[in-house]
């Protein structure tokens, strides 16, 4: 359904369906009853208004600011324009954790045994023009709150390290995948860096386990990583091989130019020429510019 066909000037947001995060799949007005994913999301927020008096009865919370702001969380995947954003903390133990800082910018690490102690990896706020953008994977969390923003200035035996952290949850989403449930966050550490000019790390806090693990790690420029594809306007049966992949990125962005008629397709392959660890599935957003919010996944 266009935008416009369901927006109104009399509504707080508008969210199309399967823009909400963890809701992959479009839902009409009667598959949002059943529709598990969507049904969830709805439940979380229903219980993210909820205000117990002394009493514990329960009922919604009567500040519209915040719930707006909670609306905008679940079913936008950030704060609104016009509501303070709901900053929750979290008090790191540090005796009991690793916290490690890696000076390069796309690695990943695969722990087939899970993890003895809590590792934090810490992701410095750098303004060099190749630390721009971040974008993380991790494999079978089995937590939603693992990623924070702080100001590292603690010391403890040649460990830095925060003992205060803001979440950044909003920034994280499921994604479909084939094997382990997995869990991916993109943020422009630039500008979150002129939001929050006191902070010098993005911190990812992974609890021990003795599950199988694994994450990855993609930092760049996002220049690095745009791949345009001009359309043309009758048809071309043949195939280009537009890009190789950097050693160890996770991300590319794929510009679509001229598709404008509904005749028009295009067709992408993706292929494993060689890589040094397992083959792990490829998960694909696509969006439009015509369309705000449409957003679908998919996962081959």
């Amino acid at each position: 359904v266009e935008e416009s066909l369901s927006s109104s000037v009399f509504g707080d947001l508008h969210a199309m369906t399967h823009n909400i995060p963890n809701v992959w799949q479009s839902a009409d007005h009667l598959c949002v009853v059943w529709c598990l994913q969507f049904v969830l999301v709805v439940n979380r927020f229903l219980h993210s208004i909820i205000d117990l008096d002394k009493k514990s009865n329960s009922k919604f919370i009567a500040n519209k600011e915040i719930r707006l702001t909670k609306a905008y969380q679940f079913f936008m995947g950030g704060p609104s324009s016009g509501a303070e954003q709901l900053s929750t903390l979290t008090n790191n133990m540090i005796d009991e954790e690793d916290w490690i800082e890696d000076i390069r910018r796309n690695f990943q690490h695969k722990f087939d045994t899970g993890l003895p102690k809590t590792r934090v990896q810490m992701i410095r706020l750098d303004p060099n023009p190749l630390y721009k953008f971040l974008n993380v994977d991790v494999f079978n969390l089995d937590t939603k709150e693992w990623i924070f923003g702080c100001e590292a200035n603690e010391m403890l035996s040649n460990m830095r390290y925060c003992s205060i952290a803001v979440s950044l949850s909003n920034s994280s989403q499921y994604l479909p995948d084939n094997g382990f449930s997995r869990q991916n966050a993109q943020i422009n550490l630039h500008l979150l860096k002129v939001k929050n000019p006191r902070w010098t790390h993005v911190i990812l806090k992974f609890p021990k386990t003795t599950q199988p693990f694994q994450f990855n790690i993609d930092i760049n420029n996002m220049d690095d990583r745009a791949v345009q594809i001009h359309m043309p306007k009758w048809y071309n049966f043949g195939q280009n091989e537009l890009a190789e992949t950097q050693l160890d990125s996770t991300f590319y962005n794929l510009n679509i130019h001229g598709l404008s008629y509904k005749y028009q397709a295009v067709a992408i392959y993706v292929h494993v020429k060689s890589c040094r660890g397992e083959s792990s599935s490829v998960v694909t957003k696509t969006s439009n510019s015509w369309s705000k919010g449409f957003e679908k996944f998919s996962s081959f």
